[in-house]
């Protein structure tokens, strides 16, 4: 005689058993055959049963069947129904599954935005090397070669190679030097100390797009004035990385050489910039920086956060910057924004890092 566990399999085997079928010894043997591991499976399933209300009764004899066509198919125009049924009317407030399509990503997108923004302003656009010497970088913006920016703890500096030659070194380092050393031509002390050219061909990773500026200024000639350019790049500083910092980061400046701009065209020009960004509130305060005066600090007003923000900062050259490279004392407005911060800001982030973090579902909503 089978016992009956083996009854039971036969059951099972032959179909699906519910627990209510199971009668007798049987319950003892499937408590059993539970008990041990990969013999029987147990699965849940659920009978859910709908029955209307009576109020939904009710409300059922009040609902007037649409007879009117809402998808128009192959078989509707064979068919000719359309003619007599006519169309449903579309409902454009009925939600729709969001379709998120290719785009570009939104930090490239923002940056383009900054360039279309210049571009419309009648500015060119002009580029630069990431790899940079000392003297474009800092000598050339009558930054001291003791300046503590120039410090291993906020610059990186090239192992390979150490220093570079610099095309036209001899043309601009005896102004350079005479300008650090003693003011030169400009009306100025000067730093004072003896001026190392050495120092400044050392290779380093721009920490700033001003090095571009800078090359730029070393080649206009009064033929090319007045000259409105631009430049949007990475730059590099040896930062700690934290919520607002990054050591690589997106940087955009701008100047405008011509005998006739002042101070007021400055800020006129950077209203109309931030504006366009989407910041219209604006006000200025003043600020210090090496290589211009005067200088200001540009604050937007986020709305989102209800407070001031600072934005970069700006001002006019000084003559030690402008003279040794473009020989005249020339009005020059000049402005620098890390672009990063403002995006982040733009973009609802809280950490500057989300612009690099590969958050699928963020990259699709934004």
């Amino acid at each position: 005689d089978k016992t009956e566990d083996e009854r039971l399999l036969e059951k099972i085997g032959e179909q699906k058993v519910t627990v209510a079928e199971v009668e007798g010894g049987q319950k003892d043997a499937l408590n059993d055959l539970l008990s041990r591991q990969n013999v029987v499976k147990v699965e849940a399933e659920k009978t859910i049963t709908i029955k209307p209300t009576k109020q939904g009764l009710n409300l059922a004899k009040e609902v007037e069947v649409d007879e009117r066509i809402g998808q128009l198919t192959v078989k509707t125009l064979k068919e000719g129904a359309w003619r007599k049924r006519g169309f449903r009317p579309y409902q454009v407030d009925v939600y729709q599954k969001p379709a998120y399509p290719a785009k570009l990503h939104p930090l490239t997108r923002q940056i383009k935005q900054v360039r279309e923004i210049f571009c419309n302003m009648g500015f060119t656009e002009i580029q630069g090397p990431y790899v940079e010497s000392a003297f474009w970088n800092f000598d050339a913006l009558f930054q001291p070669q003791d300046h503590p920016a120039r410090d291993m703890h906020d610059t990186f500096y090239l192992k390979t190679p150490k220093k570079t030659e610099i095309p036209g070194f001899g043309e601009y380092a005896d102004k350079i030097r005479e300008t650090h050393e003693d003011g030169g031509d400009t009306q100025s002390t000067g730093w004072g100390g003896r001026w190392d050219p050495l120092l400044s061909q050392k290779t380093l990773l721009r920490t700033h797009t001003t090095a571009v500026t800078a090359r730029y200024l070393s080649t206009l000639t009064q033929e090319d004035m007045p000259a409105k350019v631009f430049c949007v790049g990475r730059v590099f500083r040896n930062e700690a990385i934290d919520y607002k910092h990054l050591p690589e980061f997106h940087q955009v400046e701008g100047i405008v050489v011509d005998p006739n701009v002042n101070f007021r065209n400055l800020l006129g020009i950077l209203k109309e910039f931030y504006d366009q960004m989407g910041f219209p509130k604006i006000r200025f305060r003043p600020g210090y920086f090496p290589y211009t005066e005067m200088s200001v600090e540009p604050e937007v007003y986020f709305e989102e956060k209800g407070e001031w923000i600072e934005l970069g900062g700006a001002g006019i050259f000084r003559p030690e910057v402008v003279k040794p490279l473009l020989g005249a004392d020339v009005p020059v407005l000049a402005w620098g924004l890390g672009l990063d911060r403002v995006i982040t800001l733009k973009l609802g982030l809280k950490d500057i890092r989300g612009l690099y973090q590969s958050d699928v579902n963020w990259l699709m909503r934004n």
